[in-house]
C-alpha cells in the first residue's frame, strides 16, 4: 500500500502546484500519481511491476479491460512525464494543468474500483 499512499500524495502535490501556478509541476505530479497508483496495485497483486513510465503499458499489465476514457486519459498524460521535466515549461498553462489533473483523477477513480 506504500506506493498507493505515495500516489495519493502526488495527487495532492498536483493540486497544490495548481494553486501556486507551477503548471508544469501539476502535469508531472499528475502523471506520477497515476503511475504509482497502477504500480501499487500491480505490486500488491503480484509483488512486482514493469519498470516503465508508460501509463498505457502499465494499464495493460493490470489485465483489466479499462474503459476507453481511462485509456485516453493515460495516453494524454504519457508525454507529460518527460515534457514537463525536460521540455519548455512555458508550454504549460492553467488549462493544460487542469486537464492533466482531471485526467489523473479520472484514472485513479477507476483504479479504486479494481
Amino acid at each position: 500500500m506504500e506506493l498507493i499512499k505515495r500516489a495519493e500524495d502526488w495527487l495532492e502535490i498536483a493540486k497544490q502546484q495548481l494553486n501556486s501556478g507551477k503548471y508544469w509541476a501539476v502535469c508531472f505530479a499528475a502523471h506520477q500519481a497515476v503511475e504509482l497508483f497502477i504500480k501499487g496495485i500491480l505490486f500488491n497483486n503480484a509483488g512486482t511491476y514493469p519498470f516503465t513510465h508508460n501509463l498505457v503499458l502499465l494499464l495493460k499489465s493490470l489485465n483489466q479491460n479499462a474503459p476507453p476514457n481511462v485509456v485516453e486519459a493515460c495516453n494524454f498524460l504519457n508525454p507529460h512525464y518527460t515534457a514537463s521535466r525536460y521540455g519548455d515549461v512555458s508550454m504549460y498553462d492553467e488549462e493544460t494543468a487542469r486537464l492533466c489533473l482531471s485526467k489523473a483523477e479520472e484514472v485513479i477513480e477507476w483504479l479504486k474500483t479494481l
